[in-house]
């Protein structure tokens, strides 16, 4: 991930602000919209077991039901797949605790 680089055809990345192992956290902005989002993608390689994917992906899309003030309010899920890797990308709202 890097600066400039757009995701989903909709994301545009403007920082990086950690790449740390296999989870990258970036500031975007979003084109639909024109407001900036965190962005947190995280890397799944062959090696890492289905389970634990999908338990995660199922996790992040119940962030939209959380409701509270310092947990930020999801804007949407996706992921990217090729036969190396799968990367679940986790958007939501720009908030500063």
């Amino acid at each position: 991930m890097q600066e400039g680089q757009i995701y989903h055809q909709r994301y545009r990345v403007q920082h990086v602000l950690r790449h740390k192992a296999k989870v990258i956290t970036s500031q975007v902005l979003d084109h639909k919209t024109g407001e900036m989002c965190f962005m947190k993608c995280l890397i799944f390689d062959a090696e890492t077991q289905k389970e634990l994917y999908e338990g995660i992906y199922q996790q992040s899309l119940r962030l939209k039901y959380l409701e509270h003030p310092q947990i930020a309010p999801l804007k949407e899920v996706f992921t990217e797949e090729d036969s190396q890797e799968t990367k679940i990308y986790i958007v939501q709202e720009f908030i500063i605790i």
